[in-house]
């Protein structure tokens, strides 16, 4: 036993172990319906998961590597082929990969109780990478076997071989040849059994018919006496039996006829035998036809199956190819805009903000004495000196407005961050309330968000700043400072 599967021993069972990677190697499925199948020829298998291993009970099977050649008779080796044969045709109506089953003699086993043939299902992609293969299988079992005891059979299992095992029709061919070896064997010797017994038939008839008319003869001596006392009285009324005319069949006639009746008896024999040939004959065209309608059927589902994921297939390529064509399409957009869509986007970024101030303005317009206490913050704020300082380059960014727009927009922002493409075009917003006397900065919805001291700020929600606080916007820093 090589290294595919080793041999342990649990007390009286004799089990065959096989070591997997991971739980999804195994299609525990397939082996539990072979196990449940009721079918006498899968070894009965148990999976444990906590160390990953299947186990096949062998106990009292016997390995077909070890049967003698006493035992690859050809009728034992017919047996076997069959229930290769059944054993496989069922795995191929159910739908499980041949390829699955150990086809090797050394995992090749025997049932002595039944005969019957056991095979190793393994549901695992690395078994099929193994390469067993049924035409091998078959020639290891007939190493054993002896052509030349086997005459013209042996000389057509050879041919078979040699042709290759290209598919279970091939296998059971094979049992087929071996089959009518069995029976031109069994009729030979039903022939040679009969014969004898028909002739003592024959010859117990022949005699009893020959003493019957000795028999009649002498009772019509008796009643007519000897032919000369009588014949004038007799004449005219009864009519004389002549004895001239009937024969009496010598040894050789009842020989000949003997041996003719024998022949026809013969014939009729050579008719039945011929008889059980057709009728064998219907039988193995009836299971072609049922094979080929079985093979039909496998391909118009196998078909039906393809056609299915092929459509499936074509779905999701052309989703992934549409998914791929619509990215690609938003990536040219967002990279080669034209200048009349820039133009556009400046022209609304410009209107909202125009309108921003203006409300703004009418608020501050509506009173002379606002308009007043407007004048007097600005004087105070200008005296109140506020900047940011761009850590990257240590520039001093003066806060000389109510209002002051950072972007990398030339004709809206107050301050243009050029060379960073995470920076949107209206990025953020420093503005002073003079109601409070203080700073907020306000996130204009931006690509990659404005941050405070490490923490985002929401878009849109103005958010007070204090002397000394790091502001982000995306990757670049900035210190806001009040003196």
């Amino acid at each position: 036993m090589n290294q595919l599967l080793q041999m342990q021993s649990e007390g009286k069972r004799e089990l065959l172990v096989y070591h997997y990677q991971k739980i999804q190697d195994v299609d525990e499925v397939i082996l539990q319906l072979l196990n449940e199948a009721g079918l006498d020829g899968f070894i009965k298998s148990s999976v444990d998961k906590s160390t990953l291993v299947i186990n096949y009970d062998i106990t009292g099977y016997k390995k077909w590597a070890d049967m003698t050649a006493e035992n690859t008779t050809a009728d034992r080796m017919a047996s076997v082929l069959e229930d290769l044969y059944r054993l496989l045709a069922y795995l191929e109506d159910s739908f499980i990969d041949i390829e699955y089953v150990l086809l090797d003699t050394d995992y090749l086993f025997i049932n002595p109780d039944t005969g019957k043939v056991q095979l190793v299902v393994i549901p695992c992609q690395s078994i099929v990478n193994e390469g067993y293969t049924l035409e091998d299988c078959v020639n290891k079992m007939f190493e054993k076997f002896s052509y030349d005891q086997n005459g013209d059979i042996g000389r057509q299992i050879c041919e078979k071989l040699n042709s290759g095992i290209r598919s279970l029709r091939d296998l059971k061919e094979i049992a087929e040849i071996l089959l009518s070896s069995d029976n031109e064997v069994k009729n030979t010797t039903d022939s040679k059994a009969i014969l004898p017994e028909l002739t003592e038939q024959f010859e117990g008839t022949r005699d009893s018919e020959n003493s019957l008319i000795f028999d009649e003869k002498s009772e019509i001596e008796n009643e007519i006496g000897t032919p000369a006392e009588s014949v004038e009285e007799q004449e005219t009324d009864v009519p004389l039996f002549d004895f001239k005319e009937y024969k009496f069949m010598s040894d050789e006639e009842n020989a000949a006829e003997k041996k003719t009746e024998l022949s026809d008896e013969t014939a009729i024999l050579e008719e039945i035998a011929k008889d059980a040939e057709m009728a064998k004959q219907n039988e193995a065209d009836l299971s072609s036809d049922a094979e080929f309608m079985r093979q039909q059927l496998r391909a118009d589902i196998r078909r039906d199956l393809e056609e299915e994921l092929r459509e499936k297939a074509k779905q999701d390529i052309r989703s992934e190819s549409e998914n791929k064509l619509r990215e690609k399409i938003w990536a040219e957009l967002s990279d080669t805009f034209t200048q009349n869509m820039r133009h556009d986007i400046e022209n609304e970024l410009r209107e909202k903000i125009r309108k921003e101030l203006e409300e703004e303005y009418a608020e501050k317009a509506k009173a002379l004495e606002a308009e007043k206490n407007k004048e007097e913050a600005k004087q105070e704020a200008d005296e109140k000196s506020s900047y940011l300082i761009r850590k990257k380059t240590g520039e001093i960014i003066q806060l000389n407005k109510q209002t002051f727009i950072i972007g990398k927009l030339d004709t809206c922002c107050d301050y243009v961050i050029r060379g960073n493409n995470a920076i949107s075009r209206l990025h953020a917003v420093i503005k002073y309330r003079e109601d409070s006397d203080s700073y907020f900065i306000v996130d204009c919805n931006s690509t990659n968000h404005t941050y405070l001291n490490g923490r985002r700020i929401e878009a849109e929600q103005p958010v007070e700043l204090k002397d000394g606080m790091h502001i982000h916007l995306a990757l670049e820093e900035f210190i806001f400072q009040l003196t």
